[in-house]
């Protein structure tokens, strides 16, 4: 019996190219429209990694979250917002800044 994969993000049933093309570029199955979303966030490829990887353990996480304040990469809203460092946050100075606006 063959099952239809259904997209991580929105549930719907997506065919099956649409579903190899996404486990191979992204791990996950997504459909187009979500595939879309995530190129266009303006999310690091670290950060939408780490989205999907939570997003299958059924976490309730939000990418790019406004906070109110600024964009956090990944959330769940009200209790806990995820920076995900990359290559620009390797000097110290960047880091104090990120922490003492974020505290």
């Amino acid at each position: 019996m063959k099952t239809i994969p259904c997209c991580l993000e929105c549930g719907q049933p997506i065919s099956r190219g649409v579903h190899l093309f996404s486990r191979r570029i992204y791990g996950h199955s997504l459909c187009m429209k979500d595939q879309w979303k995530l190129e266009e966030s303006g999310a690091t490829g670290r950060a939408i990694d780490l989205y999907l990887s939570l997003k299958s353990r059924n976490f309730p996480v939000a990418l790019e979250y406004w906070d109110g304040y600024k964009h956090v990469d990944i959330a769940l809203p009200g209790k806990l917002y995820i920076e995900v460092n990359g290559p620009y946050h390797n000097s110290r100075t960047q880091i104090m800044t990120d922490l003492t606006r974020t505290v």
